[in-house]
């Protein structure tokens, strides 16, 4: 196992707008430029509502987290992003547990 990073260089990158291509590019470029190195990543898109979810765990080497979120602030717009930065101490796990029955029913209804 990997040590655990040094306190304060770890965030986690939340946000949801509505989906558009070059929205993964968009993040994850604008982190690398700012120094940062993704070490998590998940996204996906709600076809009913045309949303795009992502949420992104990074690791900062010799950025100001108060001037990355400035600096974000423009790309979210652009978007049309909300968004969120929090360490990953403060983030809490979620389980969501789904029967089979139910993706049987969902998949059948498409």
């Amino acid at each position: 196992m990997s040590p655990r990073p040094a306190a304060g260089r770890e965030y986690v990158l939340t946000l949801s707008c509505p989906d558009t291509p070059g929205l993964v590019y968009a993040v994850s470029s604008f982190l690398v430029q700012q120094g940062g190195n993704i070490s998590q990543s998940q996204q996906f898109d709600d076809r009913l509502t045309d949303r795009f979810f992502m949420r992104v765990q990074f690791r900062l080497e010799n950025s100001n987290l108060a001037e990355l979120r400035a600096d974000f602030a423009r790309v979210a717009e652009a978007f049309q992003m909300g968004w969120q930065t929090s360490h990953p101490e403060f983030c809490q796990a979620a389980t969501v547990a789904v029967s089979v029955l139910w993706c049987a029913q969902a998949v059948c209804s498409l």
